[in-house]
């Protein structure tokens, strides 16, 4: 798989797992990188340099490696309580982190 590739995955990953859209993460790190530049990292476009991984990995609450990992987890589907009214975002947020850790175990 090509670094851009598993790059983009993991950063989109990273973002979604702390619940922020672009424009949030940008707000988060002190507008250092404009949402339009996240959304190429995103995309697999470019790779940011170390200063800029740097940034991303501590806003983030990831190690720097965690972008350049490939892993390949298969999670089943997650269901919650029939009569549950959680958010679309915040079940999303615990879908992905239910990736992360099950990766780390």
């Amino acid at each position: 798989m090509e670094m851009k590739t598993i790059f983009s995955e993991r950063f989109k990953s990273a973002r979604l797992m702390n619940g922020f859209s672009l424009q949030d993460l940008a707000d988060a790190m002190g507008n250092q990188l404009t949402r339009q530049a996240l959304h190429r990292y995103e995309k697999g476009e470019v790779i940011p340099d170390t200063e800029k991984i740097n940034i991303l990995s501590k806003v983030l609450h990831v190690n720097h490696d965690f972008f350049f990992r490939s892993t390949k987890v298969e999670l089943g589907e997650v269901e919650f309580r029939k009569l549950s009214k959680m958010p679309q975002k915040e079940a999303s947020i615990i879908k992905k982190s239910l990736r992360k850790n099950y990766r780390d175990i």
